[in-house]
């Protein structure tokens, strides 16, 4: 599905999302695409602690 930008960011570079998507979706691994996920994936501890201390 082709997307226009709002014309408000026509001047800013875009990230690339929408063409490493359709890689992803091309490959024949099997993968985790995050950006499709609307969760919240936990932290580990040591991610925590560290957060915690700063």
């Amino acid at each position: 599905m082709a997307r226009t930008r709002p014309a408000c960011l026509q001047h800013t570079a875009g990230i690339g999302i929408d063409r490493m998507g359709a890689l992803a979706d091309r490959s024949s691994v099997d993968m985790l695409r995050l950006e499709n996920l609307d969760t919240a994936i936990p932290l580990g501890d040591k991610v925590r602690a560290v957060l915690d201390g700063a």
